[in-house]
């Protein structure tokens, strides 16, 4: 009994899921599109299903509201026609003729925005030289494929 004279009561917190972990993540930081790319994404496996949400989640809002991805389905352990985004769903596109190392994400403006993609099984350094470069205002425009 409480001083009162009223029974204590008993909470008890109930975890619910745990987050998905942050995209990797570098984005140009002027998305000035004078270069091939306008950043790059690390993922940590080939599920896009699984992987997508984060990335989505993680882009900056210059970026808009982002209702398309293209993929090459070769590289891909999934193929999802749509990924869920929160409340949203994504519209993916996937492609044998694309290059392996780009995901393109299309807004609801139309703009198109190219991302490197670093292997799951990158190392963290050549991840990071990847990453780096991709998102310097020129992008790769001037040295080719960096991955």
């Amino acid at each position: 009994m409480t001083p009162d004279g009223s029974s204590p009561t008993m909470t008890t917190t109930v975890p619910g899921p745990p987050s998905p972990p942050a995209a990797r993540l570098r984005l140009s930081p002027t998305l000035s599109r004078r270069g091939a790319l306008d950043g790059s994404w690390w993922p940590r496996s080939r599920d896009a299903g699984a992987e997508l949400p984060a990335l989505v989640a993680g882009l900056d809002p210059r970026f808009g509201v982002i209702i398309r991805a293209m993929l090459d389905m070769d590289v891909w352990d999934d193929h999802p026609r749509r990924v869920a985004t929160g409340p949203k769903r994504i519209h993916m596109g996937w492609y044998h003729t694309m290059t392996a190392d780009r995901i393109y994400l299309v807004n609801t403006d139309g703009e198109r925005f190219a991302l490197l993609v670093v292997p799951p099984a990158a190392t963290a350094e050549s991840a990071r030289d990847a990453m780096a470069a991709a998102a310097e205002v020129d992008g790769l425009a001037a040295r080719g494929n960096a991955a």
